[in-house]
């Protein structure tokens, strides 16, 4: 990663990204992580990531809000290569927040940026070498950067296809049906007031709650059809949506051995969001001449199908030397410690029981896939 590689040099200055209309600009200093932006309306972001700590501080009001937002516009006008650090740094010497609400500010600002960088395979770059001209509030160390926003892009993955980007707006929908129906009004009690136009990042700093755990819990009704999503706003609508895969990885193959059809069809569309293409066999007979002929990176496997001894395909599997690698995640309707241990035993590298939802199987298959 080019971002690594600046980092392990110790280098000064500023790293440029460019993506389509979109511009990072990650600022180093002897190799710590200082800062990045991405440029879209930093006002904007300002102003919703210091209302999340209203709670807990008087000292942010509307008054002291506007006044950001005019020193930021007066370090634009100055040409300020890096505006908003100097507008972060003028919030630190008035201790509107305490020290470590200033550090938890600028961790926020950064995680938001680099949450949309990371969803890139690839970007034009080029480095600027200087040291900053301005006092370092706060240095960051990349490694645990990367792995906390890893994570957090995990989980945002992990509720498509339904939500695609954080700055999507979810509003209430009237349904039809006289079931739905009783839930809207369930709905409406509890995110009527809510739900009026905000993207997830604003629903966030309002509810003081993270965006993310927002998401999950409405994730559920969004299935259902009960709430719907605008898309983002501009300028937001520029910035990369979560079906961008981080990396330029070919699309990944899995073999799912079920003779239900629908399971398969249901078990493709929750893995959609992943670049991953799910091979069908619904045939005993074809699952081990399908495996040999696909070579895939996994193998989902119904141990109870007709005809078939999934835990001899298993042992079949693993004795052939150009398979033996291969994740096998036994699936099945039984649970218990016993089975489980057959089918360890047998070679499997996981096990699935039946039923199991949309995020007990993604989380099963990007463990060994993403």
């Amino acid at each position: 990663m080019v971002l690594k590689k600046y980092c392990q040099d110790k280098a000064s200055g500023c790293l440029k990204f460019s993506w389509q209309s979109v511009k990072w600009s990650i600022y180093l200093f002897h190799g710590s992580f200082i800062y990045i932006t991405h440029g879209i309306r930093p006002d904007e972001k300002f102003e919703r990531n210091l209302l999340s700590f209203r709670k807990q501080n008087p000292n942010i009001t509307n008054a002291s809000i506007a006044k950001l937002k005019v020193v930021y516009h007066q370090n634009v006008m100055q040409e300020n290569s890096n505006a908003e650090y100097k507008t972060l740094y003028w919030l630190y010497t008035q201790k509107i927040l305490s020290t470590n609400q200033t550090f938890n500010l600028i961790f926020l600002l950064i995680r938001e940026s680099l949450e949309s960088l990371l969803l890139l395979a690839k970007a034009d770059f080029n480095f600027i070498t200087y040291d900053l001209d301005i006092p370092i509030i706060v240095r960051f160390d990349l490694e645990q950067l990367l792995v906390n926003t890893g994570d957090r892009i995990k989980y945002w993955k992990l509720l498509a296809p339904e939500i695609k980007s954080s700055y999507q707006s979810p509003y209430l929908f009237r349904p039809l049906s006289e079931e739905s129906q009783s839930l809207d009004i369930d709905l409406h009690k509890q995110y009527g007031n809510i739900l009026t136009g905000y993207n997830f990042r604003q629903l966030g700093a309002k509810l003081f709650c993270d965006e993310l755990v927002i998401a999950k819990r409405i994730q559920p009704f969004i299935s259902k059809g009960l709430i719907k999503l605008n898309e983002p706003n501009f300028p937001f609508n520029s910035l990369p949506n979560l079906y961008q895969s981080t990396s330029p990885e070919k699309t990944k193959q899995i073999v799912c051995v079920d003779d239900s059809l629908p399971v398969i069809q249901m078990i493709d569309f929750y893995l959609k969001p992943f670049n991953i293409k799910v091979n069908a066999v619904t045939e005993s007979p074809k699952a081990m001449t399908e495996i040999i002929r696909l070579k895939p990176d996994l193998v989902l496997l119904d141990i109870n199908m007709p005809d078939l001894d999934g835990y001899c395909l298993c042992v079949f599997i693993r004795q052939n030397s150009e398979l033996s690698q291969i994740p096998i995640i036994m699936v099945t309707g039984k649970n218990g410690i016993i089975n489980r241990a057959k089918a360890k035993i047998h070679g499997a590298t996981d096990y699935l029981t039946k039923p199991f939802s949309k995020e007990q199987l993604q989380n099963k298959i990007t463990k060994y896939l993403v």
